[in-house]
């Protein structure tokens, strides 16, 4: 049973390093258009450097990675992995939506 937990957390793990890249992508470029803005103040301090942007947000995203793969075995880190993949899932749902407003109506 160990092993398929492990291999079901590792993919929710390589998940979300998706959906961050899903999500750099779409949110440099809407920063860039003058359609958004970061709200995040985090990386809001990042956001006049693609360079800066880019490795503080994989910076951060990988460290949140390693702190739930280093939990994978208690009830908490299986939790936190499977909110954290739903909640980018969703950034992204949302990053489409914007996307295919875009398409539409400009």
């Amino acid at each position: 049973m160990k092993y398929e937990t492990n291999t079901l957390f590792f993919f929710c793990i390589i998940w979300l390093i998706l959906f961050n890249l899903f999500d750099l992508i779409l949110t440099w470029q809407w920063l860039k258009g003058g359609f958004a803005i970061e709200s995040n103040p985090v990386m809001n301090a990042f956001a006049g450097s693609l360079i800066n942007f880019v490795l503080a947000k994989m910076l951060l995203v990988t460290a949140g990675c390693l702190v739930l793969w280093k939990g994978r075995d208690k009830l908490i880190g299986q939790i936190g992995v499977g909110f954290c993949c739903g909640v980018y899932a969703g950034v992204c749902m949302y990053h489409l939506l914007a996307v295919a407003w875009m398409m539409l109506f400009y």
